[in-house]
Order: structure tokens, then sequence, then C-alpha cells
């Protein structure tokens, strides 16, 4: 076995003890540790559930793009006359969908971060309760998609 996993090994514990995240979420009782690992399924959960939520907005924006609004002549000219072209790209920019797409973005990277620190406390509770929830997340994901008949990776992989 390779040092640097002996190191990580030796360093994973089971233990009821652990400090969270920040010193006010000091878990000491095996009640505690059940809620806290609970909470950490359901934030897991969640992250994963992001990923589809921004595919979603991402499909919805691409479709919206290729089927713009109809505007004629005059009016584009009235618009490009009174607020400028840059300011129409602005206002675009900053539409409802977008603003959308950004703060899921946002929030995804905020609990990715968020779990990579629990999991770096070398946990194996909160450790397992994170891998739970990422993979309850994956399996709602692909029901989801099947649901939907959308394609999904693993469809291709076991059809070749």
């Amino acid at each position: 076995m390779d040092s640097e996993v002996k190191d990580v090994l030796t360093h994973l514990d089971f233990s009821t003890e652990v400090t969270i995240l920040f010193q006010r979420w000091h878990v000491t009782t095996i009640p505690g540790l059940v809620l806290s690992c609970a909470c950490l399924v359901i934030v897991a959960f969640f992250y994963r559930l992001l990923k589809v939520l921004i595919g979603i907005y991402a499909e919805e924006g691409a479709a919206s793009d290729e089927n713009p609004p109809q505007e004629t002549a005059d009016e584009k000219k009235r618009i490009l006359g009174e607020i400028g072209k840059r300011k129409v790209q602005v206002a675009r920019f900053l539409s409802k969908h977008n603003v959308i797409q950004i703060l899921l973005s946002l929030a995804k990277r905020v609990l990715g971060y968020a779990l990579i620190l629990v999991v770096v406390t070398y946990n194996g509770w909160l450790i397992l309760s994170i891998l739970t929830g990422l993979v309850l997340g994956h399996v709602a994901e692909l029901a989801w998609k099947r649901g939907r008949n959308v394609t999904t990776d693993d469809d291709v992989d076991d059809e070749g």
C-alpha cells in the first residue's frame, strides 16, 4: 500500500466527537452525530440535484437563444436608438433566466466547498453520510431522466 494512502487511513476515525465546519457545530454525542449525518445526507443530495437544475436552465437558455422574440424593424431601431446596443446586451445578460442560472451555479459551488471541508475532518461517519447523499441524488437524477426519456451517460455506456 502506498505511504500516502496509509497516512490518510491512519487519520480516518469513526469517533462521535467532531467539529464540523465551525466551532459552534461541535458534536459530542451519538444523537448529535446522527442528526449531523442526516443533515449532511440532505445537503449532499441537494448538491447533486443542483446539477440537474443547472442543466435544465442551460437547455431552456439554449432553446430561447435559438428562438428569440420577433421584433419589427421599427421597434429594433427605436430600442437601439434609445438605449444603445451595449445596454441591450447587458439587459439580455441580466435576464431572469441568466440570473437564476448564476445563482444556482453559485449555490452548487458553495455547497461543494462546504462538503469538501467536512470530508477533510476525516470522520468516517461524516464521509459516509456525504457519499450516501451523493448516491441518492444520483439515483434520483437517473430516475428523473428516465421518466423524461432523456439519455444519460450510463445508458450510452450500457449499449456499447
